[in-house]
């Protein structure tokens, strides 16, 4: 298997421990989901297509997605987290961009569960880093989409830049990759981020309302 599917089915495992160490009622960096909210998301991410549009888009699409996650809770918090201890199907974990995709997803859903319960960042490893900045320069194009008239660079430890954007002020964002991941995905209260550039510049990127 590739690095970026071994780190899924790691990433899945160790999400998994920390739902059942959390219980269902912990509370999460989503707005107005539990921890049980967060696991039937996942679940029915991967096992009903017709739930993926409504993650995005507002409407009917939106209520099938509601109410397809209240369904998923149904079925108990236990038997959720059992069926995501399984592994995502095998469309999610093929080698390729579906399961850069999913290890994200996945990754930047424990860090939900996790710092609302006052843990610190994880320890990160080359691989691992590798494959989360790959979503960079995506989330950055879409970064910049909100926050008009700023160039924003992303500053990886290793000093590599991505930027985004043709603004006359430039904000710089530094940070461990996943720090940035989860940044640019609308955690930006719980991110370790650093900011450099105009005051009005970062104070609008801040409040970017970024994410997904």
């Amino acid at each position: 298997m590739t690095t970026a599917v071994n780190l899924l089915l790691e990433e899945r495992a160790q999400l998994c421990n920390t739902l059942e160490k959390l219980g269902p009622q912990a509370p999460t960096l989503c707005k107005g989901w539990l921890a049980e909210d967060l696991a039937a998301h996942l679940m029915i991410r991967e096992h009903d297509p017709l739930a993926l549009p409504g993650m995005a888009l507002p409407g009917p699409f939106s209520n099938y997605t509601k109410a397809a996650m209240e369904k998923a809770k149904q079925q108990g918090f236990d038997k959720l987290v059992s069926t995501l201890r399984q592994g995502p199907p095998l469309l999610y974990k093929l080698p390729g961009p579906l399961a850069t995709a999913n290890l994200v997803e996945n990754w930047v859903h424990h860090e939900d569960l996790r710092r609302p319960a006052g843990e610190a960042p994880r320890d990160s490893s080359p691989e691992l880093d590798m494959v989360l900045s790959r979503v960079i320069p995506i989330q950055l194009r879409l970064a910049v989409m909100r926050v008009k008239g700023v160039t924003i660079q992303a500053v990886l430890p290793d000093g590599r830049r991505t930027q985004a954007g043709k603004g006359i002020a430039t904000v710089e964002i530094a940070g461990p990759v996943g720090e940035l991941v989860l940044f640019l995905f609308g955690r930006g209260e719980a991110a370790q981020v650093s900011f450099d550039g105009p005051d009005y510049a970062v104070e609008a990127v801040r409040n970017g309302n970024f994410g997904i």
